[in-house]
């Protein structure tokens, strides 16, 4: 059985890191906090807590691909 190794990864940077598009989505992605939807549901009902975190979800995988244009570069450096 082989064991995946970090840097034959396709996520994997070449500088030794995690690419910028996947850490950004990981971070907005934390915005979607699993304890608080049954408050949120009594509070502002079902309806508008699955469009918030539908367009949340949507949101971070935006933010990841401009992140990703922006930064990510198959040299590992970071694009002008």
């Amino acid at each position: 059985m082989k064991v995946a190794v970090p840097s034959e990864s396709p996520n994997w940077d070449a500088r030794g890191g995690y690419r910028f598009s996947l850490i950004a989505v990981f971070l907005v992605n934390r915005a979607v906090k699993p304890f608080l939807l049954p408050v949120m549901v009594s509070m502002f009902g079902w309806t508008y807590v699955l469009i918030l975190t539908l367009l949340t979800v949507a949101g971070s995988f935006s933010v990841g691909f401009v992140v990703g244009a922006l930064l990510d570069s198959r040299n590992g450096s970071i694009q002008k």
